[in-house]
């Protein structure tokens, strides 16, 4: 029997908090703690996998602030500057695993996310061979993303392509479109399982070493009968 998916072809992984540390919270948390703020799901929800410009006006009008769209900006590459220094980026458990299965499955494996083009190459050199195409898709004009990488970019069927990320904002837009999709928020800290929880998030793990044969399978399987986001009793 071939081992082989039937319908997911290729299979898109956010790079900041699926394969490495994400240290977007710790800055956007600094940020709170600077304008005197409380950090709540409220906050993550629209920061996390959000465009510039919604994001700048979020924090504006949920913290009263009297700031351009530049002077945001400005604070949040002055803490993510801090933070870099602060914190050893390091790259998340099972990701070799993970990398071998895609190419055994002869999946093809993109990582995207709003860091530049460098980031991903000075942190994912060991394993670039295992991704396909240009390796990285920057996603900072085209958030969550999910969408533009499926239609604009590959042209694809939505169930074609399987979607590996930490935050729920991603998850409702695959929701939306009945994409394939595996949640790994964290699970210390943040808000974002109990997000995923709520949106009804179907697979929901711990990291990418308890992706295996038989989950894809069952995904896939999923997929092609129009059920991925389907739960019982639904």
């Amino acid at each position: 029997m071939s081992k082989k998916l039937e319908v997911i072809e290729y299979v898109f992984v956010h790079l900041d908090g699926v394969l490495l540390d994400n240290i977007y919270r710790h800055i956007l948390e600094a940020m709170v703690k600077k304008w005197g703020g409380k950090y709540t799901a409220e906050v993550e929800n629209n920061a996390f996998a959000q465009s510039k410009e919604h994001i700048t006006s979020f924090l504006n009008n949920h913290f009263h602030l009297a700031l351009s769209s530049d002077e945001v900006l400005k604070i949040y590459y002055e803490e993510r500057a801090k933070v870099e220094k602060k914190f050893v980026i390091n790259k998340k458990r099972g990701i070799l695993k993970f990398l071998k299965l895609m190419h055994f499955l002869d999946l093809k494996v993109l990582g995207y996310g709003g860091a530049g083009m460098e980031y991903f190459s000075t942190h994912m050199s060991k394993y670039s061979h295992f991704f396909s195409d240009e390796k990285y898709i920057r996603t900072n004009t085209m958030r969550p993303g999910v969408k533009e990488i499926i239609k604009e970019v590959y042209n694809l069927k939505y169930k074609q392509a399987l979607f590996i990320d930490e935050t729920n904002t991603v998850a409702l837009v695959a929701k939306k479109h009945k994409v394939p999709f595996i949640g790994i928020p964290s699970l210390k800290t943040g808000f974002q399982k109990k997000e995923m929880v709520k949106s009804n998030v179907k697979y929901l793990i711990r990291s990418l070493d308890e992706i295996d044969y038989s989950l894809l399978k069952k995904i896939d399987k999923e997929a092609k009968e129009n059920l991925i986001w389907y739960h019982k009793g639904e």
